[in-house]
């Protein structure tokens, strides 16, 4: 059990400090570009590391679907993180990583639902908007789209709802403090695409 806690702590930890990327990478954008892609490096790279405690954690608990699905935002992590290496902005870095990103959300949202059928219960239909969110936002935030902050809010919603449902309160509590720190990226990233809509 000790172990266990360790890696949700681990992976939970890299998670939220990817999040905290976000703002400030967004905090750059107009006042250093070297600094910008300094934080989206790390930012992606410490998601990709999160990845690993989490996927073993679940896997330790034989939750295998749970341990597939997260896996299945990884080509859209690796793409965001060779993007950010090659100072990307269009997410074009990784065609391969782009188009498996891609599959991964068609496979991983209609697996969801195969396996849940009917939307029977209220935990069902968080895990469904949790997945969604997950596999969509990471892969619109690896193209610097600010809608991948949008469809994160929707993971946040779903992970802490269906967490607070199976009474997983430090897990609850993580998706309030990751939606708590990625606001700033939000808000900063839609005023950047309000300004260029205007010029």
């Amino acid at each position: 059990m000790d172990w266990l806690f360790a890696l949700m702590i681990l992976g939970g930890g890299c998670f939220l400090l990817q999040k905290v990327s976000l703002p400030l990478k967004e905090f750059m954008w107009p006042r250093s570009q070297k600094w910008f892609w300094r934080f989206n490096v790390w930012g992606w790279g410490i998601f990709l590391i999160g990845l690993i405690p989490i996927v073993i954690y679940m896997s330790l608990l034989h939750d295998w679907i749970a341990a597939s699905l997260e896996l299945g935002g990884a080509p859209a992590m690796w793409m965001g993180f060779q993007s950010a290496r090659k100072k990307d902005l269009h997410g074009k870095a990784s065609p391969f990583a782009d188009r498996f990103a891609r599959v991964c959300i068609v496979v991983g949202i209609a697996t969801s639902i195969y396996l849940l059928g009917t939307i029977a219960t209220l935990a069902q239909f968080w895990e469904l908007v949790m997945v969604s969110g997950y596999l969509i936002g990471t892969r619109e935030l690896g193209k610097h789209k600010v809608v991948g902050y949008f469809w994160f809010y929707v993971m946040f919603l779903g992970c802490g709802s269906l967490m607070n449902i199976q009474h997983q309160w430090l897990m609850s509590w993580q998706q309030v403090a990751s939606a708590i720190v990625t606001a700033p990226g939000l808000l900063m990233k839609f005023r950047q695409v309000q300004n260029a809509k205007r010029r």
